[in-house]
């Protein structure tokens, strides 16, 4: 994970201009949730990056989104992630791609952290573009209401 903040770090140092660029690079915008914690690392007009941390034991929300495709890349730990129903188990290094509106979740069943790079590319990055169908902590009323407002508009 270290190696990913370097990365991102290094290249806001080399542009040192205060450019629209150097103010989408992100610092200290960690999010927690029950099941663990998201990092945004950068967010341009076309894509957004995240570092996800899962819990042991945990998993996120059965979910999809209207507005945007995300891959996933492991980077530390393993993790199952179900796809439209079906199961694929993911190890350090290995990618998934998974397209707008199609169901999807990762779940940690090991004794460590699963951490791994979500780019989102699409639309829309907001938060509010989950549509949840399962979840563990009791947020599904709270997607419900949101997916409600929005076909209101």
């Amino acid at each position: 994970m270290e190696i990913l903040k370097n990365i991102f770090n290094k290249s806001k140092d080399i542009n040192n201009n205060n450019t629209k660029e150097d103010s989408l690079l992100m610092t200290n915008d960690t999010t927690v949730r029950p099941w663990g914690k998201f990092e945004n690392l950068y967010e341009g007009e076309t894509c957004k990056v995240k570092i996800i941390t899962v819990k042991p034991g945990q998993r996120i929300s059965y979910q999809f989104h209207h507005h945007r495709d995300e891959t996933w890349k492991i980077v530390e730990g393993e993790g199952h992630v179900t796809v439209d129903g079906e199961e694929r188990h993911l190890r350090t290094g290995q990618v998934i791609f998974i397209p707008k509106k199609v169901k999807h979740r990762i779940h940690n069943r090991g004794e460590t952290n699963l951490v791994f790079v979500e780019i989102q590319t699409g639309e829309s990055f907001s938060e509010d573009d989950i549509v949840r169908l399962d979840d563990d902590y009791g947020r599904l009323e709270e997607s419900l209401e949101q997916t409600i407002k929005k076909e209101i508009k």
